[in-house]
């Protein structure tokens, strides 16, 4: 497994905690949501742009977007990952060609 994979990864991990702070900014008081809205997508960009767009290592860039398709396809389904045990290079694991730590199936 690739250490960089797992860098990737966590950098979307902590976009996400980021993300989380600026709501956790905000008020829902009348049933309205006040996230800054414009923030939240400028810290989107910043993290595209670095760990995407403008990083020349490869599997960097694959674990960061492994993690993000991890995450958005356990959004579509309804659910959310529990952040504590989510790992979504394990997760995307057989998708890569790659077998999950203790698994010796093919």
């Amino acid at each position: 497994m690739h250490d960089a994979l797992h860098t990737g990864a966590a950098a979307l991990q902590h976009l996400l905690d980021e993300i989380r702070t600026i709501g956790d900014a905000a008020s829902f008081e009348d049933d309205t949501d006040d996230r800054d809205y414009h923030a939240i997508v400028s810290a989107l960009e910043s993290s595209l742009l670095k760990h995407v767009i403008q990083t020349d290592d490869k599997k960097h860039r694959e674990g960061y977007l492994r993690a993000l398709g991890d995450l958005l396809s356990i959004a579509g389904d309804g659910g959310l990952p529990y952040f504590d045990e989510w790992d979504p290079i394990s997760n995307t694991a057989r998708a890569y060609g790659e077998l999950p730590a203790g698994d010796s199936h093919a």
